[in-house]
């Protein structure tokens, strides 16, 4: 969800933007999660395990909401922020107090002030570009406080290939769109050189198993160190 590379048109494949992909998506992106490959309750528990204590948590492609509200309601001050109008359209209506529409790298917040980001079915799913990568990154360092942490998913390229076709329904037209599969070792690499520290890296949420190979997702956990 973060606008930082533009879909273009393959041939004989009805691609669009991403960015007006989710915004299709937005009415109906919350039951489609339900038949997806994890539940809300596994995806918020790792969350939760990750930052046990409320604190301040901002949520990177936020979507709906799914994450954020339960968060919320938890405790937990959350800013959610999504490149689509119409998710914050909708996570709005479902109560999330502070959200915002827009590039996550031209997100503007006040510096070393969140405890936690999280991006959960987002990361880098549209970009398979490195610098892209290394700048999100970079804002996410940032954007913590010291020691903060970052739980950040990508598709698994191992898993899902370079690069997929992604079909979604909404209403009653299919929108696709393509997603990115990345390797661990890379984004290891990247998040090291932008002064983080990669603890855990978990391969899928349903059920919770820490990363091989053959599982969907590269969910990194990763601590802010100071910069050399």
């Amino acid at each position: 969800m973060l606008n930082v590379v533009l879909i273009t048109m393959n041939e004989g494949i009805n691609m669009i933007n991403f960015t007006d992909f989710y915004n299709k998506m937005g009415p109906h992106y919350d039951r489609w999660m339900e038949t997806g490959e994890s539940t809300l309750e596994d995806e918020l528990n790792l969350v939760l395990e990750t930052f046990p204590n409320p604190c301040r948590i901002l949520d990177v492609g936020c979507g709906t909401g799914r994450i954020s509200i339960p968060l919320q309601e938890r405790g937990y001050f959350v800013v959610g922020a999504d490149i689509s109008e119409e998710m914050i359209k909708v996570a709005k209506e479902k109560d999330l107090r502070e959200a915002y529409t827009g590039n996550f790298l031209d997100f503007e917040y006040q510096q070393e002030f969140f405890n936690g980001i999280i991006s959960l079915h987002a990361g880098f799913s549209y970009t398979n570009d490195d610098n892209s990568i290394r700048l999100m990154i970079r804002k996410c360092h940032g954007l913590l406080v010291r020691d903060g942490r970052v739980l950040w998913d990508s598709p698994n390229e191992d898993f899902y290939g370079r690069e997929r076709v992604l079909k979604w329904p909404a209403g009653d037209e299919i929108v696709e769109t393509i997603c990115y599969g990345h390797s661990i070792s890379n984004l290891k690499e990247l998040f090291n050189k932008e002064g983080f520290e990669v603890g855990k890296t978990w391969g899928s949420y349903s059920p919770l198993r820490l990363y091989e190979a053959g599982l969907p997702r590269l969910i990194i956990d990763a601590q802010k160190m100071n910069k050399c």
